[in-house]
């Protein structure tokens, strides 16, 4: 968890504000799912899927594995960006954090599923 903490704390501002915000709600509602520091972000894993957090000068980035979810994350968000697996929110739209909060609720209970 140390290594965790450490990553947010070498943010500030924006930065900070949205990596904090969603590795303390990791922590709050899945205590159980332990982080790790891989590929320089806090990822969260069951088996084989996973997801993470990132930040960037100018955006927040939601990584995950999982396709279904990228599909449904593409049609949540009028206006982030996407790469691959992951899906990009500039700060100025903190509004749309909730879409990541619900989808975490998702990955969350598919992981567990089995």
């Amino acid at each position: 968890m140390d290594s965790i903490l450490n990553y947010v704390n070498q943010f500030d501002g924006i930065k900070r504000e949205w990596i904090s915000d969603f590795t303390e709600y990791m922590n709050l509602n899945h205590p159980d799912i332990t982080p790790v520091i891989w590929f320089r972000m806090p990822t969260y894993r069951i088996g084989t899927l996973f997801f993470a957090f990132s930040v960037t000068k100018n955006h927040f980035t939601f990584h995950t594995n999982d396709e279904e979810c990228m599909d449904i994350l593409k049609k949540s968000f009028q206006k982030a960006s996407f790469g691959k697996r992951s899906v990009q929110i500039k700060y100025k739209y903190k509004s749309d954090a909730y879409i990541i909060y619900n989808m975490i609720e998702y990955l969350v209970n598919k992981m567990k599923a089995g």
